[in-house]
């Protein structure tokens, strides 16, 4: 049993107490699900076997005071959700959305790793960053993503849609994950936005390869990847 909570993170102590209070004590009811080694017994006190049968990622109690206690498990909602193809239940996904923004507090170091496996174990990456997206994380995360949402391309060579729409189809069709491949694709067009202009009727891109280049490295330093997968 978990003690007050004071930095977002540690709890003060911890106590001996039996299952059930064990199990409510964990972050989703997917992963509060005991197993007697001698057995094979499944024990479940939260209805973590319910929500695995329904493809549901929910909190444990008061999904408000689940996160509170360390607000990087928004972003393993996300991941769980993202890469078993579960929903969120609709009372976990509106605590996320509204306390989004406390995922600043976390070290950057912890939110990498969840945002890299996030993009590597997803069947569908793309669908994983609108998920993201939609629970208001990437805002905060990655602004310069968020911000390829709406920009338009000349239809005549993106009849998709707008770069955001051209990056997503591009995530969601890589074959094979890779760490290089799958943040390449998420920041292939990051300088899009800051290099559009309407020149001869036509909407123009210029030197956006180059920006984007930058944009990226600047990027994947503040994510604390190492220096060699950044030249990468």
């Amino acid at each position: 049993k978990d003690l007050a909570y004071r930095d977002g993170r540690h709890p003060d102590g911890v106590e001996f107490a039996d299952e059930p209070t064990d199990a409510r004590r964990r972050d989703f009811t997917v992963n509060a699900l005991f197993l007697d080694p001698l057995t094979g017994v499944v024990h479940d006190h939260i209805g973590g076997q319910a929500d695995i049968a329904k493809k549901m990622i929910r909190a444990v109690g008061n999904p408000r005071a689940r996160f509170a206690e360390d607000y990087l498990r928004m972003m393993r909602a996300a991941r769980f959700a993202a890469t078993l193809q579960f929903e969120i239940d609709p009372e976990t996904f509106a605590a996320i959305a509204a306390n989004a923004g406390h995922i600043l507090t976390i070290s950057i170091e912890r939110v990498q790793q969840e945002l890299t496996r996030t993009l590597l174990e997803a069947p569908h990456p793309g669908a994983a960053i609108e998920l993201l997206s939609a629970l208001g994380l990437l805002k905060f995360i990655l602004p310069e993503v968020e911000m390829l949402r709406g920009q338009e391309q000349p239809p005549q060579f993106h009849p998709e849609g707008d770069v955001w729409t051209h990056t997503i189809m591009m995530l969601n069709s890589m074959r094979r994950a890779d760490l290089h491949l799958a943040y390449a694709a998420l920041l292939h067009d990051i300088g899009k936005p800051g290099t559009a202009r309407l020149k001869d009727g036509r909407l123009r891109f210029d030197c956006h390869a180059g920006v984007g280049a930058q944009m990226a490295g600047s990027i994947l330093k503040r994510l604390r990847l190492p220096n060699d997968d950044i030249k990468a």
